[in-house]
């Protein structure tokens, strides 16, 4: 790709593209003498069952995002052609989070379903529920109209709501979508 079609603008520079692109390929790669392996490399869910069974099940599973390190080459680049100042690469703790609400802990749910493991579904709602609720575009939408989501749960719940309701401008199908609209100033008054 030419350099022009990346985005860097208002991107703090752990968040680059390039560089995200480096950690999901550390997170496949195979395992070498200088890492054990990337954490989507081989039995995945063996992994994610294993730490959702520790003490620390939230520290466990974050660190088996944080644990596959990008080459070295990324510990002091952000872009490809710029040496940057030397640094840790690996995933950050906001974004392990994430990976974990939005993708990982909905496996081990739906892993938990399939085997009729009702142990493992509640210890994936006890994260959910351990876990900081997110800020992005779609929970911002919320926060204008009332109390902003505790949790990742609460997160993924104005997900859904958005999803299913909002973006398909079903507010008047919608119990909170009549609460918002009854409670907005009246246009034109």
């Amino acid at each position: 790709m030419r350099d022009v079609a990346w985005q860097y603008f208002r991107l703090r520079p752990s968040n680059f593209p390039s560089r995200r692109i480096a950690q999901a390929a550390a997170l496949l790669a195979p395992m070498t003498r200088e890492s054990t392996g990337g954490l989507l490399y081989s039995e995945t869910l063996v992994s994610l069952r294993e730490a959702l069974e520790s003490d620390k099940t939230k520290q466990t599973l974050r660190l088996l995002l944080q644990e596959a390190e990008p080459s070295v080459f990324w510990k002091e680049h952000v872009r490809f052609k710029h040496r940057s100042p030397s640094g840790s690469a690996r995933i950050g703790r906001s974004r392990a989070d994430r990976i974990l609400m939005d993708a990982l802990l909905p496996i081990l749910l739906l892993d938990a379903e399939q085997q009729g493991d009702r142990r493992q579904k509640d210890r994936v709602g006890r994260v959910l529920a351990e876990l900081p609720a997110a800020s992005d575009e779609i929970t911002r939408k919320f926060e204008s109209h009332g109390p902003i989501a505790e949790g990742a749960l609460g997160t993924q719940g104005l997900h859904q709501l958005y999803r299913s309701w909002c973006s398909k401008g079903r507010c008047l199908s919608c119990a909170i979508g009549r609460h918002v609209l009854s409670k907005s100033p009246e246009q034109g008054s």
